[in-house]
């Protein structure tokens, strides 16, 4: 993430420092004949054979490269120009104009122009400048269609030519898609060069740029292989990546079709010379970080008509793995790799197995497991899959041990063994959806609160792109003008909820005083009130300096009164790039997570609401919406540090939503034999644990963010009433031993003609059974049935038939009617019968086949079941 404030800063403090250097180098840009064109230096054709640079500047010269290319103007800008310098090399030299800035604010546009004005004087005169790039992608990812933005740029390019007439001028597009190239050629007649930066289609841009109109020359000031968006994709959405050796072709096919191009194109700049870590670890870079070369590096100096290589980088030709690349924890996986090297060295190879958090942004290296490599051999790599589940990617890092290397991976997709949940939403934020993420505007008073949105926060919320814009991640930015501060809000309020389950969100956090970014969750609809009572969860909050964030949740009663229960997880800098949050939700606990690992959890037995204090599970029993901010200023966060330039951005990635498919109420299956009550019916939401027919829960007894009818019993507890027909509820039980068992069915009803069956897996426990007119619906009466269950945790159905009038259902009694206190695993004799022929009808103690401390028929349907072998011994 490039930070607009620090570079504001930087620059200032550089303004402030003398640099001595040689004399300006005058470059010229001049028609060679009618539509082509030639840079010209102190007098000599200059065609750019240069790299975008990140480090070992010192090898794009030995490589026979000319140029390489920095994208602002900060501290360090004289002494890149000096190193350029010494290296024989020249930069284009760039202004950034900030993303997503509102370039149709006059004031904007003059603080910018004043800025630059002062940036250009500083080094204008040094001789390895080249060009101005006055912004790079500044138009963004849509259609480049803002006249203002165009004429800005224009209005700088005067200003840079009245005091530098000695260096070409040019701005840096995104590809040529939309309308980029027809307006740079409408408003911006002063500009000299079009900058373009092109991936996937790179060996098309001479056909493709003069079909869209242009006539300027251009410079390629970026090219490599294919964007992560542009390359081929995992079902999970990872893009593969190239080997190393694959990727020097591109560069090679690139450069020839450039190259061919001798009117419009004035050279290129391969990106990125020097290592990286994003988007993966090795996918823009010529060098790893240890210095190593990779094959691209002989490629370039090939075409740069640099000397022929003393040490030649090897190749990995091949690298994988047979089977399915989603793979669960603990499974051990074998990939194939097959090796070449021009110079027979013998090579050394390092694999490497880590989190594969990627997109197409700059990034925190990801997290690996070093403990994860099992074995290798000359030809092959075995690993285990880690435990926790998501995006993994295997690195092979081969190298000569002679300064030279190759790379691959493969990706792959741990899950976790029988995992609990799966993915029911993700949002990767191509676009933004408005009709999902709706934003929230002004101070809070068109929501119900005091001015400051409740607690005294300094900005106003605003649907302006300068606040909030979506390409491929969220970017939410808080700014300043003029003393006034606006920043983003957004709620999936009634078109995206969830009611127990997990969320996660990958997240870069800002760093800077007086702000305060939250990912949180709010009740849709809560019956319970407002505020506190209705209950808030905080997935990740940070204040100020990101050096620890906040996960917990808010509670207890109207108005001011709250409660907080939260913990914090601490890190020098939770703002040094992306990192992962998460909270579990079930209706027992909370349990709140970041990069994978659990820093707090809350039970049930903590929390409360005023409104409902005899309901163990409210406030958090209720769908909740999610809400995305980034506040200024106010009671949490104190008010922010002045800054002549104050642009502070929170960055999402991606936000993914998990549903348990269906999990037993108290997170634990009922036990058969045992009680089962009714409104325990397994989680899930309707569909999946239970259907009804209305969308409300009459009665409101218990679970009101379900549909399921819950009213309060005359008999304790609570009963499901409002039965319809078609309805069912779902069960998770775990049967302690095989056989056959009786339930008894507690119902009770004010009318006849009710009618339901039991079901479990493996099909009909009943047949269809009357529930009796009783006199009341709170008159209660006990339907026994005999069923057969085999051992084990299964779900049973509680199913309406589709010809029931109204019934209530209290609970299901099951009984084990298999003997407790009978040895007849040598089988039943006569004895046997007689015995228990004779305690039957005395009532005796030793009829009491099932153990229930009773005699009944249920103790002759044990007997005879035991008979006919129904039982286990």
């Amino acid at each position: 993430m490039i930070d607009i404030a620090r570079i504001a800063l930087a620059t200032a403090a550089a303004l402030a420092t003398t640099a001595a250097h040689a004399q300006s180098v005058r470059v010229e840009l001049v028609e060679t004949s009618p539509g082509a064109y030639q840079l010209m230096r102190d007098g000599s054709p200059y065609r750019v054979d240069g790299a975008g640079r990140n480090n070992y500047v010192d090898e794009i010269a030995l490589a026979g490269g000319n140029s390489t290319r920095v994208w602002g103007i900060g501290s360090d800008t004289i002494g890149l120009l000096n190193e350029a310098h010494a290296n024989g090399l020249t930069i284009a030299v760039g202004i950034w104009l900030a993303h997503g800035a509102n370039y149709n604010d006059p004031n904007l546009r003059a603080q910018q122009l004043a800025q630059i004005e002062q940036q250009v004087r500083m080094v204008k005169d040094h001789p390895a400048v080249l060009v101005w790039g006055i912004g790079n992608e500044t138009e963004g990812f849509a259609d480049g269609d803002n006249p203002a933005l165009w004429q800005h740029v224009e209005t700088i390019a005067q200003m840079i030519k009245s005091i530098d007439p000695d260096h070409p001028t040019m701005t840096t597009i995104a590809e040529i898609g939309g309308a980029r190239v027809q307006q740079i050629h409408q408003y911006c007649p002063s500009l000299d060069i079009v900058g373009i930066n092109t991936y996937g289609g790179a060996t098309s841009i001479p056909q493709r740029y003069r079909a869209a109109g242009g006539t300027k020359p251009y410079l390629i000031t970026e090219y490599a292989q294919a964007l992560t968006f542009e390359s081929g994709q995992t079902g999970w959405g990872v893009p593969f990546e190239l080997t190393s050796a694959a990727k020097a072709q591109v560069y090679h096919n690139v450069y020839d079709a450039l190259h061919a191009d001798t009117d419009l194109c004035l050279g290129s700049y391969a990106f990125v010379w020097g290592s990286g870590t994003d988007p993966t670890s090795t996918w823009y870079c010529t060098h790893l970080p240890d210095g190593s070369k990779l094959a691209v590096v002989d490629e370039l100096t090939a075409a740069w008509g640099g000397p022929e290589p003393t040490n030649h980088a090897p190749l990995i030709t091949s690298f994988s793995a047979s089977g399915s690349a989603r793979v669960e924890g603990g499974e051990l996986i074998t990939a194939s790799i097959e090796l070449f090297d021009e110079d027979a060295d013998d090579l050394d190879v390092e694999y490497v197995l880590q989190n594969d958090f990627w997109s197409d942004v700059y990034n925190a290296p990801a997290a690996t497991y070093p403990d994860a490599i099992v074995s290798t051999t000359e030809n092959s790599v075995t690993f285990r899959v880690p435990s926790s589940a998501g995006p993994i990617r295997l690195y092979a890092y081969a190298r000569d041990g002679r300064g030279a290397a190759a790379t691959a991976n493969i990706p792959f997709f741990a899950i976790e063994p029988e995992a609990d949940y799966e993915l029911v939403f993700e949002e990767q934020f191509t676009t933004l959806d408005t009709s999902v993420w709706q934003p929230m505007i002004g101070d809070g008073t068109d929501y119900g609160l005091p001015a400051g949105w409740g607690a005294n926060e300094l900005q106003t919320y605003t649907t302006s792109p300068a606040n909030a814009y979506a390409n491929n991640v969220l970017h939410i930015l808080a700014r300043e003008q003029s003393g006034q501060y606006t920043s983003a809000r957004f709620r999936t309020i009634d078109a995206l909820e969830m009611l127990y389950g997990r969320v996660e969100a990958r997240i870069d956090l800002p760093n800077a005083q007086g702000l305060r970014p939250v990912f949180s969750m709010l009740p849709t609809n809560s019956p319970y009130g407002d505020n506190a009572a209705a209950g808030e969860i905080d997935v990740v909050e940070s204040i100020n300096q990101a050096d620890a964030i906040f996960g917990g949740i808010r509670f207890g009663a109207p108005g001011a009164t709250q409660s907080d229960i939260g913990s914090e997880s601490e890190l020098e800098d939770y703002a040094s790039g992306y990192h992962t949050y998460a909270m579990e939700w079930t209706p027992s606990e909370m349990r709140w997570f970041v990069d994978g690992r659990e820093y707090h959890a809350v039970a049930k037995e903590d929390w409360f609401t005023s409104a409902a204090p005899n309901d163990p599970w409210a406030p958090f029993d209720n769908p909740f919406h999610l809400v995305l901010s980034l506040a200024v200023g106010g009671d949490r966060a104190g008010p922010p540090e002045p800054s002549p330039f104050f642009i502070h951005e929170m960055i999402i990635d991606w936000i993914r939503i998990y549903e348990r498919e269906q999990f037993p109420f108290n997170a634990e299956p009922a036990t058969i034999p045992g009680r089962v009550e009714a409104e325990h019916y397994d989680v899930g939401g309707d569909g999946v644990s239970y259907r009804d027919r209305d969308n409300s829960n009459n009665g409101g007894a218990l679970r009101p963010g379900d549909a399921v009818d819950i009213e309060g019993s005359s008999g304790g507890g609570n009963n499901i009433g409002w039965i319809e027909a078609g309805e069912w509820l779902e069960y998770t039980v775990d049967v302690q031993a095989a056989g056959p068992h009786e339930v008894r069915f507690r119902v009770a009803s004010n009318e006849s003609g009710g009618r339901f069956r039991l079901t479990s897996d493996s099909g009909d426990l009943t047949n269809p059974i009357d529930a009796p007119f009783t006199g009341g619906w709170q008159n209660w009466t006990e339907i026994p049935r005999v069923i057969n269950l085999p051992a084990g945790e299964q779900t049973i159905r509680f199913q309406v038939e589709s010809d029931s009038n109204g019934f209530n259902l209290d609970r299901m009694d099951f009984t084990a009617l298999c003997p407790a206190d009978w040895d007849l695993s040598g089988g039943i004799d006569a004895f046997d019968v007689i015995r228990f022929t004779s305690d039957f009808h005395e009532g005796g103690s030793a009829a009491d086949v099932t153990g229930d401390g009773a005699v009944s028929e249920a103790d002759f349907v044990a007997f005879l079941a035991a008979a006919h072998g129904a039982c286990e011994n």
